[in-house]
């Protein structure tokens, strides 16, 4: 039975006891809903879960009001006493913005340390705002504004007409957006591989590119981007290589090389020997496992290749630390000398340091940004170390951390002690996977020592609570298509599915088009309508809520009946197919028809045999950049 659907039928969302046989259970059913991609079950006892995900789209949308463009941003200082550039690279200066003559303006943005300065229009320094006063008004001559800042405070700095602060919105050339000339990308549930290597045979041939003959294959990729190739070898007797712009890196001395992708978006991955013919396919099949092509310049683990969009569902208890009974793949950090050995056993994970600030890390796994989290570990040494921490890494770069979030001091004693700290993942928004670190340090006169890390906690909230052992079920949920805010992953006649109640259309010129009788205004024939809403998402025009009558140029809008197009210079059918044809527009919206797709039998038989457990489990869902909503019932002890 789906307790969702009965769940929902009463107030609160529990289910009244009733009868006698229910007031005989030793829990009730409840359930609980979240739109962050995470939800906490409180009491819970082990037992069964029905279990909704619902899916959601954004799209950046902006009105045009910050005028301060960060792709301008150069490294140095404003002088105030001349308005000269000076080279201190801890600060970052705006471009010359251009201002109009006594106006006000209101700069916001977090950060200290602020310089600015005002300049006439040949760009020669004329005059110095106040100090510390963020509403700035042009004086007379002043055509130009400079503004620098610390640099590690730069990212969220808005400049706007005004005479105070309204919330941030990220420079889109001073108008409104999605505009023709400055689309904005549809995101909607459901992450990528981020593998791009399509490793099929079908796909291999010999490649004569940039000077060099390889057996492989062109991938289609962005132009002039970073990419990471990385694979495990076994026994080859070609050299793997990622090839680009007469640059050619071989795997055999390296497990990873980054490379620059060409102006067109490709890259040549693919078997390298100076006889060609004495390279044979089998030879990339068998020779390379696991091999991945990803974007950036780190390699990640391995993940397969997939053309789906994926949901990773991960069920756990209140530990979330995938490690914390598992030590056999932690790593000395720093220098290999500061550690003699690193050891592990059931009773947790040993450290024989012969320098102050030794470390130790983890493999890498994800943490959730914006959450707030308790790490808590137990630290036993008999020689009064100093001071336990946890930090978290990007990568293991000792100058490249995103900063010291965590350090949680041990008391002078010789017994073993519990540490723990709280910490809020505001700043990991752009980082995939990182790093757990237990850092110790003693003074010079105790070394060398042993110490041992045990019991190690990761859990949501501010409370360390008592250990529990890390547990988990996983599975990934697979659909061919982005799943909107407008689908959902239910349970129809025993089945478990995705119900699509969104379609995708890619306006390209070859549909039927009328004139209105409104002003440039033009309206798509065989459009069905929406069911209830104006809401419609499209990359080049934004989205106009009220009366056709009065739209704006540059925009859509869908009713129940149609779907309308004003664009800036387009007064004709003939010129809006024309235009149409080279700026295809790509709209998704909710439907008057829905279509239901089941699971396959695996994801349906991994789905059902969900439980939660004892005391507390978490649910999470990596769903890409746009988190889904989850929907579950559970059983709840009384």
């Amino acid at each position: 039975m789906n307790r969702l659907k009965e769940l929902n039928v009463f107030s609160g969302g529990v289910i009244p006891l009733n009868n006698r046989r229910t007031l005989l259970k030793s829990y009730i059913w409840n359930y609980v809903v979240s739109n962050s991609g995470k939800v906490t079950l409180e009491n819970s006892i082990k037992g069964d879960i029905d279990l909704e995900l619902i899916g959601n789209s954004v799209q950046l949308t902006t009105t045009g009001k910050n005028i301060f463009d960060e792709s301008k941003a150069v490294t140095g200082r404003i002088n105030p006493d001349n308005g000269e550039l000076l080279p201190e690279t801890s600060y970052i200066s705006s471009d010359y913005i251009e201002v109009q003559e006594g106006e006000t303006y209101f700069q916001s943005g977090s950060g200290d340390g602020y310089y600015r300065a005002f300049y006439d229009m040949n760009k020669k320094f004329t005059s110095i705002p106040t100090k510390g006063v963020f509403k700035i008004t042009v004086p007379v001559g002043s055509k130009f504004l400079r503004i620098s800042g610390r640099k590690e405070r730069f990212g969220d700095w808005q400049l706007e007409k005004g005479d105070k602060a309204t919330p941030y919105e990220p420079y889109t050339g001073g108008k409104p957006s999605p505009r023709p000339d400055n689309p904005q990308e549809i995101k909607s549930t459901g992450r990528k591989s981020k593998n791009l290597f399509v490793k099929d045979k079908s796909n291999l041939k010999t490649l004569q590119y940039e000077g060099f003959t390889l057996l492989g294959i062109i991938c289609n990729v962005k132009p002039n981007t970073n990419y990471t190739l990385s694979a495990n070898i076994t026994e080859a007797q070609y050299n793997l290589n990622i090839a680009n712009k007469g640059t050619r890196f071989s795997l055999t001395s390296s497990p990873a090389r980054t490379l620059m992708s060409n102006d067109d978006g490709t890259l040549c991955i693919g078997l390298f020997n100076t006889t060609a013919d004495a390279v044979n396919m089998d030879d990339f099949m068998q020779q390379y496992k696991n091999i991945q092509l990803e974007e950036g310049d780190t390699a990640t683990c391995y993940e397969a290749y997939s053309d789906k969009y994926l949901l990773d569902l991960k069920v756990t208890g209140k530990n979330l630390f995938p490690y914390s009974n598992d030590f056999s793949n932690w790593k000395k950090y720093v220098n290999n000398s500061y550690f003699g050995s690193v050891t592990s056993d059931e009773s947790g994970i040993k450290a024989e340091a012969l320098k102050p600030y030794a470390k130790i890390v983890s493999p890498t796994f994800k943490l959730k940004p914006n959450t707030e989290y308790t790490v808590s570990a137990m630290i036993d040494t008999k020689d009064k170390a100093k001071s336990i921490g946890v930090r978290i890494f990007k990568n293991l770069n000792v100058s490249d951390y995103l900063k010291q979030i965590v350090i949680a001091a041990r008391k002078s004693t010789n017994e073993p002690q519990k540490v723990s700290a709280t910490f809020t993942t505001d700043d990991l928004k752009d980082v995939n996977e990182v790093y757990l670190q237990l850092d110790c340090s003693w003074s010079d006169s105790v070394l060398p020592t042993i110490v041992t890390f045990y019991d190690i906690q990761l859990e949501l909230g501010n409370n360390a609570t008592n250990y529990e052992p890390y547990t988990e079920q996983t599975l990934t949920l697979t659909s061919d298509r982005p799943i909107t805010k407008w689908d959902k992953l239910v349970e129809q006649g025993g089945e478990y599915g995705i119900m699509y109640n969104s379609k995708h259309m890619l306006l390209n010129g070859s549909e039927d088009w009328v004139k209105s009788s409104i002003n440039n205004v033009f309206y798509l024939k065989s459009f069905k309508g929406l069911p209830n809403s104006y809401e419609i998402f499209c990359d080049k025009l934004k989205n106009f809520r009220g009366s056709v009558n009065v739209i704006e140029l540059n925009c859509i809008l869908a009713n129940k009946t149609n779907l309308y197009i004003c664009i800036d210079g387009i007064t004709d059918i003939g010129t809006l197919k024309t235009w149409l044809s080279e700026n295809n527009l790509e709209v998704y919206y909710n439907s008057k028809e829905s279509q239901f797709v089941p699971l396959s039998e695996s994801e349906q038989t991994q789905l059902r045999n969900l439980h939660s457990y004892i005391g507390t489990t978490n649910i999470m869902v990596d769903s890409g950049e746009v988190p889904c909503g989850i929907k579950v019932a559970y059983k709840q002890k009384k």
